[in-house]
Parts: structure tokens; C-alpha cells; sequence
């Protein structure tokens, strides 16, 4: 009778445990930990820049990208609400300045998704309000393209960054 029971709350447990690993990595996409390394690419001044945890400024730029991206998901209501679009158009350029998150573990994006690795999170401050989640940072040949408000703050603090 023992026999029964302990089979029957392992198998609930193992239940318990798949159920659980898919939400997560259903979730994984909408949370924005901290990246490996962000990565500044200014067009105007055509200038590069890469910080790494313990910068000042990657901690800077991923505290005012993590209050947007937060910001922009209350507004959807928890949800990461994409463009139904899986790239962008390069013919019709207008990404403009970016940010780049890079993380060395991929990102699930779940089953039947047109990228199979999120290795970077792409932001456009000045021109899109909506990020790319790419493996190499092609955004126009495959990405996911979740909503995202930039705010003033991290406009004015790329702005700063630009006579540097």
C-alpha cells in the first residue's frame, strides 16, 4: 500500500517538474536578466563601444533598459506582445543606434519559433519601439520583435555617451 502511494506522489512530482520546466522556459524570452556583455553601436558617430558587468555604464544601460522593458510589459499587461513580422526590412533601414545584449547562454524561444537560440536582445532607442531577439544580431534575416518603449532617460543617457 506504501508501494502505491510513493509511486503515485512521484509520478505527481515528475508531473509537477515537467509542468513547471515548460513555463519557465516559455517565460524565458520576457525576462530580462543581466547580459554577459551590452554592446553600444552609435551611427551618427559611428562609434562601437562594449561593456562588461562591473562597468559603470553596463550597469547604467542595463538598469534603464531593464525599467523600460518592465514598463513596456506592464502596459501589455505581463505579456510579450510581438510584431508578426519575423525580420526586419534592410532595404528600409531605420534601426539607427543600438544596443545589444548578449548572453552566452541562449534564450529559449519555445517550439516553432523562427529563430532556435536568443543570444541578443537588440534595442533602437531613437527610431523603433520594438526590441529583436536574434541569434547573431540579424535582425533581417530572423527575429522575434517583442514590444519595447524607450524612455527619455535612456535616450538622454546614450546621448551623453556620444561626445565621449
Amino acid at each position: 500500500m506504501k508501494k502505491r502511494y510513493l509511486i503515485a506522489f512521484l509520478s505527481c512530482l515528475a508531473l509537477a517538474v515537467i509542468i513547471g520546466i515548460q513555463f519557465i522556459q516559455k517565460d524565458d524570452l520576457q525576462r530580462l536578466s543581466k547580459p554577459d556583455k551590452i554592446e553600444l553601436d552609435i551611427t551618427i558617430t559611428n562609434h562601437h563601444y562594449e561593456f562588461l558587468p562591473g562597468d559603470k555604464n553596463y550597469e547604467e544601460l542595463y538598469n534603464l533598459i531593464k525599467k523600460d522593458w518592465d514598463n513596456t510589459r506592464k502596459l501589455d499587461n505581463g505579456e510579450l506582445v510581438c510584431l508578426q513580422l519575423d525580420y526586419l526590412d534592410e532595404e528600409r533601414d531605420n534601426t539607427g543606434t543600438a544596443i545589444h545584449l548578449y548572453y552566452e547562454k541562449a534564450k529559449n524561444p519555445g517550439r516553432n519559433s523562427i529563430i532556435e537560440h536568443g543570444h541578443y536582445y537588440s534595442f533602437f532607442p531613437y527610431t523603433l519601439e520594438f526590441a529583436a531577439i536574434t541569434e547573431n544580431k540579424d535582425y533581417y534575416k530572423a527575429a522575434i520583435l517583442p514590444h519595447f518603449i524607450p524612455s527619455g532617460e535612456l535616450q538622454g543617457y546614450i546621448t551623453s555617451l556620444k561626445w565621449d
